[in-house]
C-alpha cells in the first residue's frame, strides 16, 4: 500500500554518508563537522536542474549541487564522487545515478512496483516540477521512525554477503531509535534547536557567479562516466 497514489514515497538521493559506507569505494569525510563541506560553518548550496536541451522546456536529465563556504566568497565544492561495481564515477542525479544506486542498497523491487522507476526517472520528476511546486523549509520532528531514516541506521541488522553491514543502511552519526516524542518533545530540548536560512534565489543557470562546470573542468553530462 507504501507506493499507492501518485508520490514518489523514496525517491532517488545522493545522500554523501550512504555513499560513504566502510564497505563502498568513495570519498571518506565528505559531509558533516569539521568535513570538507563542515557543517558547523555557514554555507550556501546551489543546485541546478539540467535539461536535455539546456532549455526550460527540455527533459529533466540531471540534478547537480555545488557547495559555496563560506558563503558568498567564490570558493565552490564539489558534489563528492561515488564510484559504482562496474567502476563508473557518478557525482550528480541522473537515471544512470539511481539505477546504480538502488541496485546497491537492494532497492531496485521497491522503485520498479512504485517509486523513482515507475513514476517516470528523471523525465518524471522534470514533468512533476512543470506542474508547479513551492519550496518549504522547516525543522520537524518524526514520531513514527524517529528520523533514522534521514541521519542515523534505520536497519542496523541488515547485513551484506560479507557479514557487515549492508551498503547504504547507514545514514548518518546520530543514535538509532533515540528521538522519539518523549524526548524531543521534553522541556529544553525544542527550544534550543534552531537554523536560519537566508538569501534564497532562483536564477538561471551560470549567473550569479554559480559555475556551470565542476571544479575538474567537466559537465559531468547524464552519463556513466568510465573511472579514469
Amino acid at each position: 500500500m507504501r507506493y499507492n497514489g501518485e508520490c514518489d514515497k523514496d525517491g532517488c538521493d545522493f545522500q554523501t554518508n550512504r555513499l560513504e559506507n566502510p564497505t563502498a569505494p568513495a570519498e571518506p569525510s565528505y559531509y558533516g563537522p569539521g568535513k570538507k563541506v563542515d557543517t558547523t560553518q555557514p554555507l550556501t548550496v546551489h543546485t541546478q536542474f539540467i535539461t536535455s536541451d539546456n532549455t526550460p522546456n527540455g527533459d529533466l536529465v540531471e540534478i547537480r549541487r555545488y557547495y559555496e563556504q563560506p558563503p558568498n566568497s567564490g570558493t565552490f565544492i564539489d558534489n563528492m564522487v561515488w564510484q559504482d561495481d562496474s567502476g563508473c564515477h557518478h557525482k550528480s542525479l541522473t537515471d544512470s545515478f539511481c539505477h546504480k544506486f538502488v541496485d546497491a542498497v537492494g532497492e531496485k523491487h521497491e522503485h520498479e512496483q512504485g517509486g523513482f522507476i515507475a513514476k517516470g526517472n528523471m523525465k518524471g520528476m522534470g514533468e512533476a516540477m512543470k506542474l508547479g511546486m513551492v519550496l518549504v523549509l522547516s525543522l520537524w520532528n518524526d514520531w513514527e521512525v524517529q528520523m533514522d531514516w534521514l541521519n542515523s541506521n534505520p536497519f542496523p541488522n541488515k547485513m551484506g554477503a560479507d557479514g557487515k553491514p549492508h551498503f547504504g543502511t547507514f545514514r548518518g552519526p546520530c543514535e538509532p531509535n533515540k528521538y522519539d516524542r518523549d524526548f524531543t518533545e521534553a522541556a529544553g530540548f525544542r527550544e534550543n534547536r534552531k537554523t536560519s536560512f537566508s538569501d534564497i534565489k532562483v536564477t538561471g543557470i551560470g549567473s550569479g557567479g554559480v559555475p556551470n562546470k565542476y571544479a575538474d573542468g567537466s559537465t559531468w553530462k547524464a552519463e556513466c562516466k568510465a573511472a579514469r
